[in-house]
This record gives structure tokens, sequence and C-alpha cells, in this order.
């Protein structure tokens, strides 16, 4: 069971890689990029300095290209650097970390992140009992998983402006809650008093599914 549970805990890593590739070509194709964001409607800039700008950036390189120096520099601990600062993001992180942890405390962090991690977990051992390749769970986890919970989960588009029914998807959408707790710690300054049912909400569902992927590996196994 425990041999089982690793190896597909390992082949997780090649479904965030396919899910990575997935969500960086999605937010390549949006109309506009950095640059245009970060330019806004200074009229004063000239092309020159417009191509310098993407050169920096790597924009001017191809897809791939941009992918891989993502991946590369997110692998060695660089994050990118802020369009709004200028600074490195992994700076801007520390630099509110202690902020953080001196508002909401060590424990708070664990309470709030561990129901997450445990939906996810659950996920991931559902999917592992749901397929059996690697490319079936790969594409059952972007495309059944994780893609629904990054757009029914209220981070891209507001909850209230969905229609009625995915409205109602989005309460067993682990990823919804914790939009709501990351929210609420980094940008109301909020505690467990306000967020607990959010993450009363993760436990519940980290329960089911766990019990659902525990009753499915046990058919298998049947």
């Amino acid at each position: 069971m425990i041999g089982y549970i690793v190896r597909r805990l390992l082949d997780l890593v090649f479904v965030l890689l396919g899910v990575s590739i997935l969500v960086f070509l999605m937010v390549r194709f949006i109309p506009g990029d950095a640059v245009e964001i970060m330019l806004g409607a200074n009229t004063d800039i000239t092309p020159d300095r417009v191509a310098a700008l993407r050169h920096s950036l790597g924009l001017d390189l191809p897809i791939h290209a941009q992918y891989w120096r993502w991946l590369t520099g997110v692998l060695h601990g660089d994050l990118g650097t802020s369009i709004w600062t200028g600074r490195p993001v992994s700076a801007e992180i520390l630099a509110r970390a202690p902020a953080t942890l001196e508002v909401t405390g060590l424990a708070l962090l664990l309470a709030l992140v561990v129901p997450f991690m445990l939906c996810t977990l659950g996920i991931g051992l559902l999917v592992s009992t749901l397929s059996s390749t690697q490319q079936q769970a790969m594409m059952l986890t972007a495309f059944v998983f994780m893609l629904p919970q990054v757009y029914l989960s209220g981070f891209i588009f507001p909850i209230q402006n969905m229609p009625r029914i995915f409205q109602l998807a989005t309460y067993v959408v682990p990823l919804r809650y914790f939009v709501v707790i990351l929210r609420g710690v980094f940008l109301k300054g909020v505690g467990l008093a306000t967020l607990w049912p959010q993450v009363v909400a993760l436990l519940v569902l980290g329960l089911i599914i766990l019990t659902l992927a525990r009753l499915r590996f046990h058919r298998q196994l049947g």
C-alpha cells in the first residue's frame, strides 16, 4: 500500500509538469503581456524602449524558450521580477513574510495550509486509482481537476458573476476556500476566527476525497 502510494505520488511530478505547461500556455495566449501592463497608458515610450523591455523580460524568445527559462528559474528559486516594484518576487515575499508570520503565527499558517494539502493529496490518490497509465493521470488531473478548480475558484473570475449552476459547483472546489483564506490572511489580515468556515469546508472535502480514494483502492485490490 505504502509503495503504491509513493509511486503514484512520484507520478504527480509529471502531472504537475504537464499542468504547468498548460497554464503557462494559457497565460501566454491571453491578449496583452507584462510590458503593456507596466507601461499602462504611457504614450511617451519609444518602440526601441518597448523592444528593450521585452528583451529584458525574455518576451522576445520563442514560447518554448520562455517556458524553459521560467521553469529553470523556479527550480533555482528565482520566481521572477515584480512588474509593479521591479524587485525580485522572492524578495517581495520574504519582505512580507515576517509581518505575515507576526500577524497569523506559525500555528495558524499550518492550520490553514494543511486542510488544503489534505484535499490535494486526496485528489492525487483518487486520480491514481482512476488512471491506468501516467498519460491518463496527466489528462485527468489537468482537464477534470486542475483547470476546473482554477476557473471555479474565484481566482480568475468572481464567483458572483458566474451562472448559477457554476456558482453551486464552486462549493465542491477546494481551491475556492483556499483562495478566500489567502485573501483573508494577506489582504485583510484576518485570522482563524474569521476563516474557520473555509478551514472546516476543506477538512470535510479532504476527508470525503480521501475516503473515495480509499474505497477505489480497495475495490481495485478486490
